[in-house]
């Protein structure tokens, strides 16, 4: 089985309330947060930084690292091609200076980019198990650093 590694972000509203989520058009679809491979070369953390412009239009510069989340492993199956892969993948939390978003960004893999209150986040219908438990962690960290 090949190993694949990525990096992901979520992203923490200018308010401190809402976090920065996509939606998925790629297989069953649904909702989570901007990920993607790391390139040759590339740290994990920049990877991240780069996802989120890519997938959301929110302009790296705007990001300011908090620290990092769990890592997410997963045994994927591509359809397209039928092979199997391991996926290891490191998220990070950031801060935004900026609340500009594309809502509608280019990226082929998603339709949409929201600000999500992040109290309301668990209602939607999210891509990946995993997603619900980095927005429990996300959650945790907003209460504890409440001004």
């Amino acid at each position: 089985m090949k190993d694949e590694f990525s990096s992901g972000a979520v992203v923490i509203h200018p308010s401190g309330e809402q976090i920065l989520m996509v939606r998925s058009t790629v297989g069953r679809g649904g909702w989570g947060f901007p990920k993607g491979h790391i390139i040759p070369g590339e740290e994990p953390v920049d990877t991240a930084k780069r996802e989120v412009e890519e997938e959301t239009g929110l302009k790296r510069d705007c990001l300011s690292l908090i620290g990092k989340l769990n890592t997410v492993q997963q045994v994927i199956r591509y359809p397209s091609s039928g092979d199997i892969v391991h996926r290891e993948t490191q998220f990070f939390l950031f801060f935004s200076s900026s609340e500009i978003i594309l809502e509608n960004p280019e990226d082929k893999a998603h339709d949409r980019a929201q600000w999500i209150a992040a109290d309301e986040s668990d209602k939607l219908r999210l891509r990946y198990k995993y997603v619900s438990s980095l927005i429990e962690e996300v959650k945790e960290w907003i209460s504890r650093n409440k001004p």
